[in-house]
């Protein structure tokens, strides 16, 4: 069957709403907070510094501005200096069926870097790539690598020109407003383009429509923007699956194979939601969230569903799940969840989870990994451009805006991390200072810097994953025990030099793994947290049939956390009493050793 056939037996199935909404008629939601754009500092000696600084010294080593530049002037007919190397041949599909990605991939994550931090290369090579993305424009607003004609090949349409979107535009948030300059005309000629009606039906198709929202909701969006998206990516039948808690609406997504790419599907509905006010958006997107929770999510967060065949409800396969870009979505959902509804702590903890179980442990200097593999051995990081490259990247880059948001009445301490907050409030200009060297420590305290006495509204996180109530000090003094799961309101006059203190309520839990994986004799898998934190076991590994392998503690399950030994000078690392051959570290700082996070434990 020819393509063209094939996509007009799609469309008669499962068809897009073909019509859009009136701007006029669009009733946008306020939403009670907003993300920070800037403004916020992490300490230099901080977790997330440590990542940031990681991920900076990637984005320099991994491709030449020349390299990121070269399809876009092949494809305008510009000269093009001699090749440093051949990616075509070296990295066949990302550099060829995906062109311009490797640029939208270096935007994503050197536009955000800057948003928090001054690093002179990085601006300068960013810079350079939007200078050389405008020399090769068309007259038309033409903007992208590939040429028109190759609009319909692959993923290029969706993929490629989604994260070259967001690239440009991230890289408008770093000052750079020429990127936004030229993305708006580049949207411009893609809102009138003849290919728009057969996107949603090319293969992962439905992860092109955050390029739109995205663009509306920049500073330079139009309502064409948000009316395109609606007729050709919109499509009802699936958010009436979505109400309806059907489960296939995930697993069996009927327009493509299944995958996590479906959550950016998901952040897109969202923002129709916000920017027209029509409920039929957010109830599709709880139940999306809801099955996703229940069903699909591994225990320390990682995504138990990529792509090529079926993963079905509750059956949670260990090898080769966990896909980085799944978490670096499930993220910014969450995120457009918190904005909505910032009192519900339970989409903070799934951004907390995400970042340091799945981020943590695949971003290093030397590549991104694809995978969060949960036992046996890592994989070895990439510096290919892959997705999970391009969305990793991102992500680290955009780790400061998570740890506050911003209220009408104050702030939303949402994670705990050395770093600092400017903020303004009734005209009053203030810092939050946070020190903290959590999840190593549980002590937090936050300092107020105010020019003067200011009236405003400080809520602080109380984790869901707390083991008891939480007791917090100001200035010494107990006002109020938040309980696991709230946010903690103070709301006061705060004067400069106020201190607000509290320790986080932080233990050891074990948690059953059940699914496809489950251990054949006579034991049982377990994942063991340490308040957000997948710790693993390591040591060598055992054979447990069917070419399975996994770490085996002979320690019964009632003794294991009182068995663990923390080791001098390395924090949560503890040797096991009862398996002196293994030892408990986070996750996260697993690299090349063998290992599980869900580890067999018992006698």
């Amino acid at each position: 069957m020819n393509r063209m056939k094939q996509m007009d037996e799609l469309r008669l199935i499962y068809k897009t709403r073909q019509t859009a909404s009136d701007p006029a008629e669009w009733k946008p939601v306020e939403t009670d907070v907003s993300v920070p754009i800037g403004g916020v500092r992490v300490n230099e000696h901080g977790l997330f510094r440590q990542f940031m600084d990681a991920n900076i010294e990637y984005l320099l080593k991994s491709f030449s501005v020349n390299e990121m530049l070269y399809p876009f002037r092949v494809r305008a007919g510009k000269p093009n200096p001699v090749r440093e190397r051949d990616l075509t041949k070296e990295i066949p599909f990302w550099c060829v069926d995906l062109l311009g990605s490797e640029a939208g991939r270096f935007l994503m994550g050197a536009g955000n870097t800057l948003r928090w931090m001054e690093h002179a290369e990085l601006r300068r090579r960013m810079d350079e790539i939007v200078d050389g993305v405008e020399d090769c424009q068309e007259e038309n607003g033409y903007v992208y690598a590939f040429p028109p004609e190759g609009f319909l090949h692959n993923e290029q349409a969706n993929y490629a020109r989604c994260w070259f979107t967001q690239g440009m535009l991230d890289a408008a948030k770093s000052a750079n407003l020429k990127a936004l300059s030229l993305i708006r005309k580049g949207h411009d000629w893609f809102n009138e383009c003849k290919y728009r009606s057969e996107l949603i039906y090319l293969s992962l198709g439905l992860q092109g429509h955050t390029a739109s929202t995205q663009m509306y909701f920049s500073p330079a969006g139009k309502p064409e923007d948000l009316q395109v998206a609606e007729k050709y990516y919109v499509q009802d039948w699936w958010m009436d699956k979505l109400i309806a808690r059907d489960l296939t609406a995930i697993y069996d997504y009927s327009l493509d194979r299944p995958h996590c790419y479906e959550i950016t599907g998901f952040e897109a509905y969202l923002d129709h939601y916000m920017a027209t006010g029509d409920r039929k958006y957010i109830e599709a997107m709880v139940g999306a969230w809801e099955m996703l929770v229940e069903n699909w999510q591994h225990i320390g967060g990682t995504w138990a569903i990529c792509e090529g065949k079926h993963y079905f409800p509750k059956t949670y396969p260990i090898a080769c799940t966990g896909e980085l870009c799944g978490s670096v979505f499930w993220i910014r959902f969450n995120q457009r969840f918190h904005r909505l509804f910032p009192d519900q702590e339970k989409y903070v903890a799934e951004i907390e989870k995400s970042i340091y179980n799945a981020a943590f442990a695949n971003v290093t200097s030397d590549g991104i990994r694809y995978h969060a593999i949960l036992e046996t051995a890592k994989q070895t990081p990439n510096m290919q451009n892959t997705c999970c490259e391009v969305h990793g990247s991102r992500l680290i880059g955009t780790l400061p805006e998570y740890i506050y948001s911003i209220a009408g009445d104050g702030l939303y301490v949402n994670l705990f991390e050395s770093s600092e907050m400017d903020l303004n409030i009734g005209g009053t200009a203030l810092t939050v200072a946070m020190e903290t060297h959590f999840p190593f420590e549980p002590k937090v305290t936050l300092r107020v810097k105010a020019s003067s006495a200011v009236k405003m509204n400080l809520r602080v996180r109380v984790p869901g994953w707390a083991s008891s109530d939480m007791p917090v000090m100001v200035n010494g003094k107990e006002v109020a025990a938040g309980k696991p799961g709230t946010f903690l309101a103070l709301d006061r006059i705060w004067a400069d030099g106020d201190i607000v203190s509290f320790t986080l309520p932080i233990s050891f839990r074990l948690l059953l793994y059940t699914g496809i994986d489950e251990i054949a004799w006579n034991k049982d898998r377990y994942g063991l947290l340490y308040g957000p934190v997948l710790m693993a076991a390591v040591g060598p590994i055992v054979d447990v049939g069917h070419g399975g392998s996994t770490v085996d503690l002979p320690v019964p399950t009632e003794r294991l956390i009182e068995s663990l030994r923390p080791i001098e000078g390395k924090p949560l690392h503890f040797n096991i009493e009862g398996a002196p051959d293994h030892v408990y570290m986070p996750y996260w700082q697993v690299t090349d050793e063998t290992f599980s996070a869900l580890p067999a434990i018992g006698m």
